[in-house]
């Protein structure tokens, strides 16, 4: 009897740490990214995106808590841990410090949004030596460090947030601002831009492809991303 349950108290224990038990809250990072996912004051999270990782997340027996964050320190909480999982393109800042899941959730389409004077972007190399607003913490998958090496770097305008690069565009206050075209548009729209005039016009850069990222720090990281991998088979 002594026997049969110190083998009953190993196999809890095991299970307790072995696992991610179910409903264990998982700390979700998200920024003001529109229409994907953006603050609620109400559930945390609203979105396209939030709504699939909250669907996701009740399957696996998890219980999201978002967390709404700058970009940047997004990133840091990703690679320290403070935060679990994330919807993200790769980016430079988390090599090697976080899990990607094998197959996509979303895509996005980055574009350069051009002034009303601005010749219209064919290459990357049509942006060499331009006024480029960026924002801050993103990497808008290596298209930034490529930028960087032209023979002629453009001039980066760091700004907080994409209505700020809507309005310092409006301003001329740069040439083009690089931005994703969903959430743009979504602002744009909020804020009444898009009937404004026609002066926001913007030209394709690239399309990337959005993963689940879970922090390699994140308890049971491995666990985590073979979960919510299982509902993408």
């Amino acid at each position: 009897m002594k026997s049969f349950c110190c083998l009953l108290a190993l196999m809890v224990l095991l299970l307790c740490t072995g696992n991610v038990r179910a409903h264990d809250p998982i700390k979700i990072g998200i920024f003001d990214f529109p229409p994907f996912y953006s603050k609620s004051l109400h559930t945390g999270a609203e979105g396209i995106l939030a709504d699939y990782a909250r669907q996701a997340m009740a399957k696996v027996g998890f219980t999201p808590k978002f967390k709404a964050f700058h970009t940047p320190v997004l990133m840091e909480k990703l690679r320290e841990g403070e935060v679990d999982v994330a919807m993200l393109i790769r980016h430079p800042a988390l090599t090697d410090k976080v899990l990607y899941s094998k197959k996509i959730i979303a895509q996005i389409n980055l574009v350069s949004y051009r002034g009303e004077k601005a010749e219209p972007v064919k290459t990357l190399e049509d942006l060499a030596g331009k006024r480029i607003l960026s924002l801050a913490g993103y990497g808008y998958g290596g298209i930034l460090n490529k930028l960087k090496e032209l023979p002629a770097p453009p001039k980066f305008i760091e700004i907080n947030d994409i209505y700020s690069g809507l309005e310092m565009l409006s301003a001329g206050r740069g040439d083009y601002f690089l931005s994703y075209l969903q959430p743009s548009q979504e602002i744009a729209k909020r804020k009444g831009y898009l009937q404004a005039g026609t002066w926001l016009v913007s030209d394709p850069i690239s399309t990337f492809d959005v993963y689940w990222v879970v922090s390699a720090k994140a308890a049971n990281a491995k666990r985590i991303l073979a979960r919510l991998e299982s509902l993408q088979n």
